[in-house]
């Protein structure tokens, strides 16, 4: 019972305990969350002196690395918060469960292989495909899984490393019937965004997704795909793998599907998404953003529309007016840059309810070069611009971004490199700054809890006063105070009091109704396990009392500790004596015969034991018998006594000397030697042959005994034959 009622008092400090751990590891927390890098490890198929297929142009090899490369390119430049690992870089030779030990080392959250297909005998067919680990399902996947796998066969220990796998054997695929991939339902998820982004972003023939018992994706303990770009066995095919647009296009497909899975990925983990998926048309403005990047890429026609407007710009207009800025109708005038959606333009204006706006409200127009231009969304968030855009591009399909400063028109891929600069900033600021809250709301709440513990209540109002001592005996801060056994406050500081040496100055905190009348003094009592306690001794003074600040006088009550103190020189004093009665004690104690004599007297004690009972039966069976006989006997002897008296006691005497006399010479007769009863008690001789004889019989009967057969000779049985 004790024990539960503990448990429950015990309860508030373990939670306690638990929210503060909580709110002092919550900054390391937050910062591992949103400071950790999504990594991500690009596989590119094949290399060194293993070529993988060979087209009549290209090998395999060199197109995985180039589109490899491009993609890698791609999350590099604009995903700050990826790591880009790549299996090789360059033309070289990895084994295949290198590549995913190299994956698994980096603790990457997605593995991409990239791989090119083909058909022998001169077969064509056209198509991407993705594959994601398992059992192939018909005879043709189980060939890409063969060909692909095959290529253990250019390593030496290939056996050894893989347990004995034959790639061109069907019975090594059935160990992928039985294995049980727990990334499976992601790795599907991500092919399929492949495949989407294949058929509508690369505009290529989507061959579907597909399982198979790919070594590289066996060992990869994460989501993981396998990637085939297209046929290099299909000659349409290989030239366009191994043109810039169709490597670049390719690339740009996978980086779109890995933007849009990882964007869920972060969704489901935290609830918010900091990945952006750019459009189509901020795609083809890369380039701008970050020059290091070698790919080419596509200029929409809308953009070449423009760059074609802005050429021809300065001849028309030269003679009309002089080159100023871009008029923004009704457009805020600002420092920050304003992102607004183009939806179409006009040689006139249009009315609010033009069939060509199709409903929008509140939509802006500029005007330049004489055209008007209009405008949706103004925001200075790009982001929320972007998001805008994909709710209206079923009804705009030409509809693309631009961006003002201080109401002139300038370049998107400038501001849209400065949005991302000014993001990255102020999501860094943010995030040093949610640190730094949660660590000084930390400390708050830690502050807090330890003076909770101690018992101060840092928000709950209270009134303090001093006691002065001469010696605390052991007072410490956040000591319990009692008045009349009930707890009114605590202890909250303990001073020396320098300018009046020999006097120590004890503040307290008493609840605010606690009214101290005067003549009430602070008593500290030691207790009998070593704490001290103050205790308020209340005087019964209703009508003066102490103010907030006063100084109430303490005294020093020992208590059991001061009696026993007083106590001690006596005991010392006691001390020989008591070590002599000890010695003696022990001396008498170590004697031999105090055993001895203690088994003696419970021996005795037994004996008495015995003996009172034998006594306790005399006394009530066998005193009462002789009693009553001893009653008899003396009724006897007054009869006797009676007899006695008529008795003649002359003649019985004179009879008696008659006998006697008689006796005498029978006595005579017997010592003297002249008769034979006198020689029979006198002749020592008699004697001697009497012992003699008795001794020859008794030896007689010992040989008898030992040797019967000397004396007795019959048989029971007759006599034997000889």
């Amino acid at each position: 019972m004790h024990r539960i009622i503990d448990m429950k008092l015990n309860r508030p400090y373990i939670l306690y305990i638990f929210i503060c751990l909580w709110l002092l590891f919550l900054p390391s927390c937050t910062n591992h969350l949103w400071g950790k890098d999504f990594v991500v490890v690009i596989d590119a198929g094949h290399g060194g002196h293993d070529p993988g297929a060979i087209g009549k142009i290209s090998k395999e090899k060199n197109i995985n690395l180039n589109v490899a490369l491009k993609v890698g390119n791609l999350i590099k430049r604009n995903c700050d918060d990826v790591k880009v690992i790549y299996t090789r870089s360059k033309d070289v030779f990895i084994p295949l469960d290198r590549r995913a030990e190299i994956a698994n080392n980096a603790k990457a959250d997605l593995f991409i292989s990239i791989h090119t297909n083909a058909l022998a005998n001169n077969r064509t067919a056209k198509g991407a495909s993705t594959w994601t680990l398992g059992l192939a399902k018909s005879d043709a996947n189980l060939e890409v899984a063969k060909r692909e796998n095959s290529v253990i066969l250019y390593e030496s220990d290939y056996k050894t490393r893989y347990a004995g796998f034959n790639p061109n054997s069907a019975e090594s695929y059935i160990i992928f019937e039985f294995m049980q991939d727990k990334y499976m339902e992601q790795s599907v998820h991500l092919a399929s965004l492949m495949q989407k982004q294949f058929r509508q972003t690369c505009r290529r023939a989507d061959r579907g997704v597909h399982q198979a018992g790919f070594l590289v994706l066996k060992a990869s303990a994460m989501p993981s795909i396998l990637i085939e770009l297209g046929f290099i066995s299909t000659p349409e095919e290989e030239r366009y793998l191994n043109s810039e647009e169709g490597a670049g296009t390719m690339a740009k497909g996978i980086y779109r599907a890995f933007l849009n899975y990882k964007r869920e990925h972060e969704l489901r983990l935290t609830g918010v998404s900091k990945t952006i998926v750019p459009t189509e048309q901020e795609e083809d403005n890369a380039p701008a953003i970050a020059q290091k990047d070698t790919e080419s890429v596509n200029t929409a026609p809308q953009q070449e529309k423009l760059l074609a407007e802005a050429k021809t710009k300065p001849a028309a207009t030269a003679k009309t007016a002089p080159k100023r800025p871009i008029v923004v109708e009704s457009a805020t005038n600002d420092s920050e840059i304003t992102f607004k959606i183009q939806i179409l333009t006009s040689s006139k204006p249009l009315a609010k309810n033009d069939k060509r706006l199709k409903g929008l409200k509140e939509v802006d127009y500029y005007k330049e070069g004489g055209i008007y231009k209009y405008t949706y969304g103004a925001s200075a968030d790009y982001n929320k611009v972007l998001r805008t855009k994909r709710t209206i591009t079923a009804q705009f399909k030409d509809a693309f971004i631009i961006a003002f400063r201080n109401g002139e028109k300038m370049n998107v891929n400038e501001a849209i490199a400065e949005f991302k600069k000014r993001r990255n900033k102020m999501k860094y600021i943010t995030k040093e700054v949610r640190i730094g809250i949660a660590g000084i709301v930390a400390l708050c709440v830690l502050i807090y809890g330890i003076n909770w513990l101690k018992g101060i209540h840092m928000f709950q109002p209270s009134s303090y006063f001093y006691a002065k001592f001469e010696n605390v005996n052991g007072l410490t801060k956040s000591s319990p105070v009692f008045a009349d056994g009930v707890r009114v406050g605590i202890v909250r500081d303990i001073y020396y009091d320098y300018a009046k040496p020999g006097n120590v100055i004890v503040e307290v905190e008493l609840d605010t109704e606690l009214r101290i009348p005067k003549g009430s003094s602070a008593e500290l009592v030691s207790e009998l396990m070593g704490g001290v306690r103050m205790n308020i001794l209340l005087a019964n003074n209703p009508r003066e009392k102490y103010a907030v600040g006063d100084t109430i006088p303490g005294t020093l009550n020992n208590g059991m500790m001061e009696s026993a103190a007083k106590l001690i020189p006596k005991v010392e004093e006691m001390l020989p004596k008591l070590d002599s009665i000890l010695i003696s004690l022990n001396n008498i104690l170590g004697d031999k015969s105090i055993p001895a004599t203690l088994h003696s007297i419970e021996k005795t004690t037994a004996n008495l034991a015995v003996v009172s009972s034998q006594v306790k039966g005399l006394m009530s069976n066998d005193i009462p018998q002789l009693t009553s006989k001893l009653n008899t006997i003396g009724d006897n002897f007054v009869v006797i006594s009676g007899n006695l008296k008529e008795v003649d006691y002359a003649a019985t005497f004179k009879k008696i000397d008659e006998t006697l006399a008689n006796v005498k010479i029978l006595t005579e007769k017997l010592n003297s030697k002249d008769n034979t009863i006198g020689l029979l008690f006198n002749d020592p001789t008699l004697y001697n042959n009497l012992n003699a004889t008795t001794e020859n019989a008794a030896s007689l009967l010992e040989d008898l005994k030992e040797h019967p057969k000397r004396y007795v000779h019959f048989s029971l049985f007759g006599k034997k034959d000889k």
